[in-house]
């Protein structure tokens, strides 16, 4: 009879060290997923705040791609933002949504606004220009029109 409480005993004290040891575990997870928890929130706060600097930065600059695209193929504005769809207009437009896209990570609205589009015209041309890159046998006449776009 000794033997059996003697067992009891320490298997009420095993019990208390394993109760003991989960609560200190839960703490010290629940400390864990605080802490991640901060780290996300950071992590957004500076993804957003990246996010609207490279938008400011896009939006000073959307101009000169315009005007370069422009210089290059020898149209005007309302020709590049028009209606138009004469193949070179075309092709300047994609190439305008892809470098916009691309090097200045403008959102597909902004640059649908700017051309007076809807985004998925956008998602088109820049699928198209990811297409002729893939592809530079097929299409060297128009890269190296993008190819001068993109340089100047």
């Amino acid at each position: 009879m000794e033997m059996v409480k003697d067992y009891y005993v320490e298997y009420i004290r095993a019990k208390q060290r394993f109760t003991k040891a989960s609560k200190l575990q839960t703490e010290e997870v629940s400390k864990l997923n605080a802490r991640l928890q901060y780290y996300q929130r950071e992590n957004y706060a500076l993804r957003s705040q990246l996010r609207k600097f490279r938008a400011m930065e896009a939006a000073n600059d959307y101009e000169g791609v315009l005007d370069n695209s422009c210089q290059v193929c020898d149209i005007t504005i309302e020709d590049l933002t028009g209606r138009s769809r004469q193949r070179h207009l075309v092709l300047a437009r994609h190439i305008c949504f892809y470098i916009l896209r691309n090097q200045f990570n403008m959102s597909l609205k902004k640059i649908a606004k700017v051309f007076h589009r809807d985004h998925a015209s956008v998602i088109h041309g820049i699928k198209q220009m990811d297409y002729m890159l893939d592809t530079p046998k097929l299409h060297k006449s128009e890269l190296k029109l993008y190819e001068s776009i993109k340089g100047i």
